[in-house]
């Protein structure tokens, strides 16, 4: 058993700065709080982007019309549309 530590301890007085930022960033990214701060921050851009925040203007309205989603009120045709053949 003191055999595996001192070769775990060995290698990790060994890790590079690049193997110490990818272990921290792999650790993080593997926790219930990056889950949760990535279904609210998508969560509220879906929310925004479907014109459902009255006082936030969406700042990219055409997604929930390209996705078909059932969200929002319907939109009318904008200068975009003579490009994709809706106008």
């Amino acid at each position: 058993m003191e055999t595996i530590l001192r070769l775990e301890d060995a290698a990790l007085r060994r890790r590079t700065p690049a193997d110490v930022l990818a272990d921290n960033m792999a650790g993080f990214t593997g926790t219930i709080w990056f889950v949760a701060m990535h279904l609210a921050w998508f969560g509220a851009w879906a929310v925004v982007n479907a014109d459902l925040v009255p006082v936030i203007q969406a700042f990219d309205p055409d997604q929930a019309k390209q996705n078909e989603l059932p969200l929002g009120p319907p939109r009318t045709s904008g200068p975009a549309d003579q490009f994709v053949g809706r106008a």
